[in-house]
């Protein structure tokens, strides 16, 4: 799992993740996005066809995610919820 935590989200986090927790583990960027568009990027030429990219993604990152899958040539995009009903895993085939 690549970190999808947004800066501004890991300073609201407990005081018991930011400090048990090593930060570059947790804090992703200013959007919580940019690691898993790098993966997403890098993984569409080394899959096979109908390989699958699974992500663990934050909740409220259903819809960037799923934009970023599709305008990088992905089918089948889904985004998987929780059980709190938060997005929670982003799916993706490469054709």
């Amino acid at each position: 799992n690549l970190p999808y935590i947004s800066t501004a989200d890991w300073m609201t986090l407990s005081p018991e993740v930011r400090v048990h927790e090593p930060r570059m583990a947790l804090d992703a960027g200013p959007t919580g996005t940019e690691l898993l568009e790098q993966l997403i990027l890098q993984a569409h030429p080394v899959l096979r066809a109908d390989g699958r990219l699974y992500l663990e993604i934050g909740a409220g990152q259903g819809s960037v995610i799923k934009q970023m899958l599709t305008q990088r040539g992905y089918q089948d995009v889904e985004i998987l919820r929780d059980w709190a009903d938060r997005d929670r895993i982003a799916k993706g085939v490469r054709r």
